[in-house]
């Protein structure tokens, strides 16, 4: 499935958002590329958005002691303001859906009379 660019804004925008990275805020780039697969997006979709937001005077990349940083400059990149917006949003919360991970049954109950590995007849 193609990924637009403005579906990647909104991965990286909720991602700032939900570690409280305000306007002129930074976080390491290594952090966000560990917290990067929340988003349920590629990673190659991080570093593609991250350029373009960066060209678009959204998103400072430096460096810094602490190593690479990225700094929110503008959060109006994350605004839902068009139909185009809307779609894009949409279109993350749909990806999501389908690259969750498959939740499993779990171990059986201690006690239940089967071993891990057993399987019904």
């Amino acid at each position: 499935m193609k990924v637009s660019t403005k579906t990647i804004f909104f991965g990286i925008y909720e991602m700032l958002a939900g570690m409280d990275i305000k306007q002129g805020g930074s976080v390491n780039l290594t952090t966000l590329r560990r917290r990067w697969p929340e988003t349920r997006l590629r990673e190659e979709d991080l570093d593609k958005g991250l350029k373009a937001l960066q060209a678009s005077g959204f998103l400072k990349l430096e460096r810094s002691i602490f190593g690479d940083e990225v700094q929110l400059v503008n959060d109006r990149f994350g605004q839902i303001v068009s139909e185009e917006d809307k779609r894009a949003h949409a279109a993350l919360a749909v990806l999501r859906k389908l690259r969750a991970p498959i939740k499993t049954a779990g171990n059986p109950k201690p006690g239940s009379g089967r071993r891990p590995g057993d399987v019904r007849p």
